[in-house]
């Protein structure tokens, strides 16, 4: 009797100690933050649009003044823009690239070439826009000043020479000041206004059969790489 008693006393405190311990997670508060995270995302701006240079043009100056319609952010957050030219469609060869806050910059570029140009815009939180599409346009170079070959001079038949041979050499010279390749038309035959006979020829002399008894006329046009030309009088030789 003595040994129950004593075991359901250790029951007694056993489950006495259990009820009042209690579990230690129980101790465990979680305090929310007093401010929910700012999930709201930034947008970037909408795309610029190319104004000048437009398309294609031929630009006689080399200092440009590039112009293009601004973006628009859909935060309100200020834009800047990055402005890119280059020498190939690529945008591997690259010229001039700057960053401006308006919607237009001035630039000299090389003369005498193409070049190609595209514009992206940024936000002030680091969002961007793609690029415009790909403009080109070509600058002028500088004007070519060329001076006219000088005019053809007889070497022979001499004016007016009395010509005893079936054939001759029809014989000239001149020379061009800008050092120039030139070529050579030949006119020739029995009217005072000969025919052409012979067209861009790089030689200076031709030879041309001849009939006995005969007055023939004879010129020459020199014409240089760059369209100019200068033409000699019209000679005469005669036959016997």
């Amino acid at each position: 009797m003595k040994t129950l008693l004593n075991n359901l006393i250790k029951i007694f405190m056993i489950l006495l100690f259990f009820s009042c311990g209690g579990n230690k997670e129980d101790d465990i508060v979680i305090t929310p933050p007093n401010e929910k995270p700012d999930t709201t995302l930034n947008s970037a701006p909408s795309i610029p649009s190319l104004v000048y240079p437009s398309n294609e043009l031929l630009c006689i100056e080399n200092e440009l003044d590039f112009t293009w319609e601004g973006s628009t952010d859909p935060d309100g957050d200020s834009i800047s823009y990055k402005i890119q030219v280059a020498f190939d469609e690529q945008f591997s060869d690259i010229s001039t690239e700057r960053t401006s806050t308006t919607t237009e910059t001035t630039i000299t570029l090389d003369k005498g070439k193409t070049f190609y140009w595209r514009i992206l815009a940024t936000d002030d939180e680091n969002n961007s826009s793609i690029y415009t599409p790909t403009w080109t346009f070509y600058t002028e170079g500088d004007p070519i000043v060329n001076q006219l070959p000088f005019t053809p001079e007889l070497i022979i038949p001499k004016l007016n020479e009395v010509v005893s041979e079936t054939s001759t050499f029809l014989t000239w010279s001149t020379i061009d000041s800008n050092n120039d390749e030139l070529t050579y038309d030949v006119y020739f035959g029995l009217s005072k206004s000969p025919q052409l006979v012979l067209e861009n020829s790089v030689n200076t002399s031709y030879e041309v059969g001849l009939s006995k008894n005969r007055i023939y006329y004879w010129r020459i046009v020199a014409k240089d790489e760059y369209g100019g030309t200068s033409l000699s009088p019209i000679w005469n030789f005669s036959t016997e």
